[in-house]
């Protein structure tokens, strides 16, 4: 399903971000649990998605071989996906994407002896049902534990899947940026910020910087119940990525996100002056406010100038020494 080999399986996107979901609800479980009698019996851990047809086009991921194929739509429950059970329950349930909306509640049986059981959401919907032991205080509180720690490690099994792609979208942007500003200037340009600058333009888009990151703002995003009622999750991080290499790249050189805009009036018309491009920008673009210090801006956008020294001292090493014994 996916058009990239170097991202992560739609279905290992939708189970990652399933266990980042129960694990915030575990860790909130263990918060309140000196709140809570304890009840010997089972945590069971509900899906937060089911496949099923979507009701919206999604392109040629939504047929193949001319047979329609399922997609993940996201379910949700009230008290969240974790339970904590001594009975059968009856459970409300939401469920939400690609252009499906439903709900209505499941039977979730209590089954201590097994590891896994099904619930019905309705008479065509079963989806499965992971079932830990709590038959004390102290083991109730280890499982919750483990499910967090599950969580965790799902989001950094996603941050490292996206990787690559980040990268790529980075080596990508850049080359974009690049044609532009040598298209503007009319000089050949290779890239607007080198390899060293790519790599920890990377690290801050998959790590961040004081505990936060592009991407884990977009895990966090995709947590949202509703995120996908007009979009499947990958398409969702796929552009989104895309987007924000982009924006990194144009950030690292100075040039304002109108950078493009501003260039293709400068070049179509025949302004001598700021006040006058100002002018032929605001007819062009009226919903836009563009003042004169990012209209300079766009205009002197270029490598940026720690990758303009590299270059130069790459240069200088690499000449042949002129003051040489002859």
């Amino acid at each position: 399903m996916n058009e990239e080999p170097h991202l992560p399986r739609l279905a290992q996107l939708c189970d990652n971000l399933g266990s980042i979901i129960a694990g915030r609800h575990a860790e909130a479980l263990i918060k309140s649990a000196e709140n809570i009698p304890f009840v010997p019996g089972v945590i069971a851990v509900l899906p937060s998605w089911v496949w099923v047809l979507p009701q919206i086009d999604v392109g040629r991921k939504g047929v193949v071989d001319g047979v329609k194929q399922t997609m993940p739509s996201r379910l949700s429950y009230p008290d969240g996906p974790v339970l904590l059970m001594a009975e059968d329950a009856t459970v409300p349930w939401t469920l939400t994407g690609l252009g499906n909306h439903s709900d209505g509640t499941a039977k979730v049986p209590f089954t201590p002896l097994r590891v896994t059981t099904a619930a019905n959401l309705n008479d065509t919907l079963q989806v499965p049902v992971v079932v830990r032991s709590s038959l004390s205080a102290a083991q109730r509180d280890r499982e919750l534990r483990r499910i967090v720690r599950t969580g965790e490690t799902a989001r950094w099994e996603l941050m490292s899947g996206f990787e690559y792609f980040t990268k790529q979208r980075l080596h990508a942007a850049n080359n974009i940026v690049a044609a532009e500003i040598a298209q503007h200037k009319g000089i050949p340009l290779a890239g607007v910020v080198d390899e060293i600058t790519l790599e920890d333009l990377a690290s801050t888009m998959l790590f961040g910087q004081n505990g936060t990151s592009v991407i884990q703002r977009m895990i966090d995003t995709a947590l949202d119940p509703h995120r996908f009622d007009r979009v499947d999750p990958m398409h969702f991080f796929t552009v989104g990525i895309r987007a924000r290499a982009e924006e990194a790249v144009r950030r690292q050189i100075g040039d304002p996100k109108v950078g493009p805009k501003v260039r293709r009036v400068f070049a179509k018309s025949q302004v001598s002056t700021l006040d006058e491009l100002l002018t032929e920008y605001k007819l062009l673009y009226p919903n836009d406010s563009l003042a004169k210090k990012r209209a300079l801006a766009a205009l002197t956008a270029g490598p940026d100038i720690a990758t303009t020294q590299r270059l130069y001292r790459d240069e200088i090493t690499a000449a042949p020494d002129a003051g040489g014994d002859e």
